[in-house]
């Protein structure tokens, strides 16, 4: 059993037991109470109902009243205190040794202290971090957050991954290890977040497996969290993911390279142009602009305009005007004339981007062409037309 299939049940569980202590509480105080000073049993189930309903409201009322009333509290509480907090500890990070003084406030503000002890740990680095570590170690909150991440409570989870994940890997332990493999995706989401934004050496390979092997928002958050070490994962994370052989893996990392969008040294890429998978072939042609060009290009440019998939094809036709690939000229006339439509239109503009060769091609077709191919071939010419004027309008 799943940990959120166990979060559901426990909550269902809840749901029915509260139910049924309402359907009991109704159904007592009408038995042993209304029913015998009633001579009407409709009259005193109906105010058995009325007066169970407004005491639980009244009870969730005050409940709440009362949650507002603690939080108002130990906010005030907290803003008194907090200066002195904060002035020994930016007294301790300096070097100053306040780990006395700390553990004697700590004792009447547990909560305070934790949470200026938080906020300075995100704040200060260096010597003055590492000093801020060893106290909360001293102090026992390392342990504490141990055991914080051991609940069931979601929200606790992520709170102890959010706090580990401030302090050096050696005194964390292995739970942000185990964090990455938790049953809950928004923890493993949540935990990898916290170990980009303070990294240790050879966590990126595991932040980027979590990335190609989650699912799309996962990959999508995490892409973006990622892209100031994308030239580091070039040198020897992204390859071993294209060369593994794992096709879901491949994909996942090809688009990331395209949502980057930066130029990366990744010869690796080529050798995916002849991928079983049809999807990785497509999505490889999309990352060629961004990797250094080979001699091989255009040789695989040109295969890949005879691939036997269409949407690889009409990639294929970009990538070939994108590189201005003057060699690929016949297959470019013979996808004109493919009845596949996206194919056609994006092998005549592809034409278009090739100069005078190519307008006088499409000037052919609009007149010996089929009527698919005379169409792209005339909206090629008038898109290349008036983009200029466009471009001037703008």
């Amino acid at each position: 059993m799943t940990l959120e299939r166990a979060d559901r049940i426990v909550v269902l569980s809840k749901t029915l037991a509260f139910g049924m202590a309402y359907v009991l509480a109704i159904v007592s105080f009408h038995r042993f109470y209304l029913l015998p000073r009633l001579s009407s049993r409709e009259l005193s189930l109906a105010m058995s109902v009325a007066f169970v309903q407004c005491a639980t409201i009244t009870v969730l009322l005050l409940f709440s009243f009362s949650r507002k009333m603690a939080r108002q509290y130990r906010e005030s509480r907290a803003s008194r205190v907090s200066p002195a907090i904060r002035e020994f500890l930016g007294r301790h990070a300096s070097g100053a040794d306040h780990l006395q003084d700390i553990r004697d406030i700590r004792v009447a503000y547990p909560a305070e202290v934790e949470q200026c002890l938080v906020e300075f740990l995100r704040m200060v680095r260096g010597e003055g971090r590492e000093r801020l570590a060893r106290l909360v170690c001293d102090l026992g909150l390392v342990r504490q957050w141990q055991r914080r991440f051991h609940s069931r409570n979601l929200a606790r989870r992520k709170k102890a991954v959010a706090d580990l994940a401030l302090v050096p890997r050696e005194f964390a332990g292995d739970i942000l290890q185990q964090a990455m493999s938790d049953p809950d995706e928004s923890v493993r989401l949540h935990t990898a977040r916290h170990m980009v934004s303070n990294l240790q050496p050879g966590e990126l390979a595991q932040v980027f497996a979590l990335v190609v092997n989650g699912s799309l928002v996962t990959r999508m958050v995490l892409a973006e969290d990622l892209r100031p070490y994308a030239l580091e994962l070039a040198q020897q994370v992204i390859p071993a993911v294209l060369q593994g052989g794992e096709t879901h893996s491949t994909r996942a990392a090809l688009d990331v390279l395209r949502a980057w969008g930066k130029f990366l040294p990744l010869p690796q890429v080529y050798p995916l142009l002849r991928h079983p998978d049809a999807g990785v072939r497509a999505a490889a042609l999309l990352v060629l602009p961004l990797v250094p060009r080979l001699p091989e290009l255009e040789a695989e440019v040109l295969h890949a305009l005879t691939d036997p998939v269409e949407p690889v094809r009409a990639m294929a036709v970009r990538i070939a005007a994108k590189f201005g690939v003057s060699n690929a000229v016949p297959e470019l006339v013979r996808s004109l004339r493919d009845p596949d439509a996206q194919i056609a239109v994006a092998a005549a503009q592809a034409l278009a981007q090739l100069g005078p060769v190519g307008c006088r091609i499409l000037e052919r077709e609009m007149i010996t062409g089929s009527l698919l191919a005379a169409s792209a071939a005339l909206e090629a010419l008038q898109h290349l037309q008036t983009a200029p004027a466009q471009t001037v309008a703008v």
